[in-house]
């Protein structure tokens, strides 16, 4: 599978801003296509090449003119029509809602294809792992599974209920990731029937839903599983990590467990990912990232201690 198989991301331009991002408009959309190309310089290190996917390839290839004048990061670029649809334009991660149309497409490809984040880089050094691929070919899919990332932060019986309120019937459904999905022609088939499926149900839901994302649907179509498909986690193989270098609600991971996978998800490090195109070194990628951990946790030490401290005081009542 790994000599077949294609990389894939979506920059799918809109006024709308990130929510993860303090930038909007050309700022946003530059700094976007520079994760794209350190992702792209990521792969062509592994002998692999990037497919940007987007609805205007025109600013897209004038971004990136402007950022590499000279032509020495491979990637393509590939611009599809998007139906329109009656996804609010304020929505919470609008553009990245349209993954859900690009599974009709690899449906129709006889390769293998790999739908992954723009701000996600390759280690290199890990490409062993790729075995897995070639060795386990009975595997229709691989997907990430991060319940034990969303369900301390909002609550295992939050997160299942809303699956459940789309339709899913599965008893302790999990919770899929949105960076990482990799597969044949018949997961991504699987996908498109049942995502489109629930669309209406999660739109009409939206207001009630402790998500707003692709990663809802996704999720409740995995969860599903209507065709018995054999679907591994790419989450415990090693082969991808969402880290986070800032506070979250559940227990993070150190930063040494980058260094034994395949994939790094780099969600709130996009400063450090967007000058990755330029050094190109995994090193020092590594490096930034651990000190912008270090100094946001140790940031956040001295309020976390505050706050300890005043509940242990007399006469303190905290709900």
């Amino acid at each position: 599978m790994w000599s077949e198989l294609q990389f894939n991301t979506l920059l799918f331009l809109t006024n709308e801003p990130s929510p993860n991002v303090h930038r909007t408009g050309s700022r946003l959309r530059s700094l976007y296509v520079r994760q794209a190309l350190s992702l792209a310089r990521s792969l062509n290190s592994c002998g692999k090449n990037l497919r940007v996917i987007t609805n205007n390839r025109e600013e897209i290839e004038e971004l990136i003119v402007r950022e590499v004048p000279c032509e020495r990061i491979d990637l393509q670029v590939t611009q599809i029509e998007f139906p329109t649809w009656s996804l609010p334009e304020h929505a919470n991660f609008f553009a990245a809602h349209h993954k859900l149309f690009l599974f009709s497409h690899f449906a129709e490809e006889a390769h293998p294809n790999c739908l992954i984040d723009v701000d996600v880089v390759i280690n290199h050094n890990n490409l062993s792992l790729t075995k897995l691929f070639d060795e386990t070919p009975q595997i229709d899919g691989w997907v990430y599974d991060i319940s034990d990332q969303v369900f301390p932060a909002y609550g295992t019986q939050a997160v299942q209920e809303d699956m459940r309120l789309l339709g899913v019937s599965h008893p302790f459904p999990r919770w899929y990731g949105g960076e990482f999905v990799m597969g044949g022609p018949r997961l991504f088939a699987y996908l498109h029937e049942q995502c489109q499926r629930y669309i209406q149900s999660y739109l009409s839901l939206l207001s009630q839903l402790h998500h707003v994302g692709d990663e809802c649907v996704v999720s409740a179509a995995l969860n599903q599983n209507s065709q018995n498909l054999m679907l591994a986690d790419a989450g415990a193989s090693g082969l991808v990590v969402r880290q986070w270098t800032g506070h979250t609600l559940h227990v993070g991971k150190p930063c040494g467990v980058l260094k034994d996978c395949l994939l790094w998800h780099l969600p709130d490090a996009k400063g450090a990912l967007s000058r990755f195109y330029k050094h190109g070194s995994l090193d020092t990628l590594y490096r930034n990232v651990c000190w912008q951990t270090s100094c946001r946790r140790a940031a956040r030490a001295p309020r976390a201690l505050v706050r300890m401290l005043s509940r242990l005081l007399p006469g303190s009542v905290h709900g």
